[in-house]
């Protein structure tokens, strides 16, 4: 019978058996020590530095999503070459 793992905190490696929160993701945990200590860390976010988030004009997404579909067209163009070349290379093995 499989049992389930116990959560940890990827940091200290605390438990949550041990009476820790433990918020966890994909492979990961955090506890509510670190979480702490990472914000006293990184310390309070400044409102001069939430206004340099601001979202990109109209003009800017436009300009970004054609970029976006040159590099895939490009990327497409040698996935295929490479394809190609890996079929010629498996074929002169043969």
């Amino acid at each position: 019978m499989l049992t389930k793992p116990s959560l940890t905190c990827s940091f200290c490696g605390a438990e949550k058996a041990a009476g820790k929160k433990i918020v966890a993701g994909p492979m990961v945990g955090i506890c509510e020590s670190c979480v702490r200590n990472c914000a006293a860390i990184v310390g309070p976010a400044r409102s001069d530095d939430m206004q340099t988030l601001a979202p990109p004009e109209e003009d800017e997404l436009d300009s970004l999503v054609q970029r976006t579909q040159r590099v895939d067209d490009e990327l497409g163009k040698l996935a295929s070459r490479a394809v190609n070349e890996l079929r010629a290379l498996r074929a002169a093995k043969r």
